[in-house]
């Protein structure tokens, strides 16, 4: 790669969230409100992912910069996935649908953490580089919203752009297919597992956790997730019942990756200037805040507002949660670690998030009722926010960052 990979890793950042970002943000309304899956299915479809993020990973940390360098693995997990997305493409179907997304999910999930580990491969200085590429990401995830959440569904009113609504398989599977391809473009990073004599061993990326800093992140990131997941599982059909159509649910939600995208653009400076205790901590109160707004606002600047806070919170905790992560990990450790925190993030935290929000769901379902009752609904995943915050601000201590103390 160059000896500026600034653009060849944000492209790859873009493409993956343009391909997450076609699908993630509808599909809990996509089930719910056109394929009239029932709460609960809704919820374990939406479980997927994460069942594929607890046991992907266990396969990828065997291969990746251990017999097949991390762009590669990464190559073949989207090819193979947008095979499966556009075999769910018109599936209404609950249990076929359930299965290919299930295969889609075991593919798709570790490309997550790859990327993560291709763009610490081959940044100099991740704490000042990371967040930049990263932010790339969000920019796809952003696009995709207006794109096609606005201007391909509103090319179609009433039932025509309901009609629309599963082209976001299409657009994910053929974005999925175009990265694969451009992974098979990346070269290989100027240091790295196979420019050395070391390399990496199946329990190199779990090691890493013994520091007791990372542990409690893990405890904290997994509380997180499932809070998340409360929100992916809520928002698209809590936006509907609120009076949002179904071009402007996406758009609006887009409105939290521009947030994201401009946090990210100064992550640097908050890194630089506060401890990564801090940067944490706040990511927490922006949770808290979310929550609230949704609990008991009911106007539309109000909710939009609540969907702004998604950006603050996710940049601030999750993207501050990899760079300390690899700030505490070797080279040779960066896929396994990222591969384990992606267990506990993408699989644990959202499986539990998945199960919850549907039971969730169904018991703030008045008896007789079609729609959630969503004050009664927002009101868990807030009371789950505020203990976290508690966690975090007692429990977690920050450490000197490992790498230099193994090279000093």
């Amino acid at each position: 790669m160059s000896p500026n990979p600034f653009a060849r890793l944000a492209g790859m950042m873009f493409l993956l969230y343009f391909a997450a970002g076609a699908i993630l943000p509808i599909l809990s309304h996509y089930l719910k409100n056109y394929l009239e899956f029932e709460p609960f299915r809704a919820g374990v479809v939406l479980a997927m992912p994460a069942v594929a993020a607890i046991f992907a990973p266990l396969w990828v940390n065997l291969v990746a910069d251990r017999y097949l360098r991390s762009e590669r693995v990464l190559a073949v997990c989207q090819l193979t996935s947008a095979v499966l997305m556009l075999l769910l493409w018109g599936q209404s179907h609950y249990l076929p649908f359930l299965l290919i997304f299930l295969g889609y999910s075991l593919l798709f999930m570790p490309c997550m953490a790859l990327t993560n580990t291709v763009t610490f491969h081959h940044v100099a200085d991740a704490n000042r580089q990371f967040a930049p590429i990263r932010t790339w990401g969000t920019i796809g995830w952003f696009t995709v919203a207006w794109v096609f959440g606005y201007f391909w569904l509103q090319g179609g009113s009433g039932e025509i752009a309901g009609s629309r609504l599963d082209h976001a398989l299409l657009v994910s599977g053929l974005t999925s297919l175009l990265l694969g391809l451009y992974a098979l473009t990346l070269p290989r990073p100027h240091a790295g597992p196979e420019g050395g004599a070391e390399v990496a061993k199946p329990w190199d990326g779990v090691s890493v956790y013994t520091d007791r800093s990372l542990v409690v992140l893990c405890v904290a990131a997994f509380l997180n997730s499932v809070l998340n997941q409360f929100y992916a599982y809520g928002i698209g059909p809590f936006l509907s019942a609120s009076g949002f159509g179904d071009q402007w649910i996406m758009p609006a939600l887009s409105l939290g990756q521009l947030v994201e995208t401009c946090v990210m653009a100064v992550m640097a400076f908050w890194l630089g200037r506060w401890s990564f205790k801090t940067v944490l901590v706040l990511g927490n109160l922006f949770q808290i805040l979310r929550f609230v707004i949704f609990a008991v606002a009911d106007s539309p600047g109000a909710l939009l507002f609540g969907i702004s806070l998604h950006g603050c919170s996710y940049t601030f905790f999750f993207v501050t949660a990899y760079i300390y992560i690899d700030n505490h990990c070797r080279p040779i450790e960066r896929a396994g670690a990222q591969q384990t925190f992606h267990i506990i993030v993408a699989g644990i935290g959202v499986l539990t998030g998945s199960l919850l929000a549907g039971g969730m769901g169904e018991l703030a379902t008045p008896v007789g009722a079609e729609e959630i009752y969503y004050p009664q609904f927002w009101m868990a995943p807030l009371g789950l926010a505020i203990l976290l915050f508690v966690f975090m601000l007692t429990l977690f201590r920050e450490t000197p960052s490992l790498v230099r103390a193994r090279t000093g």
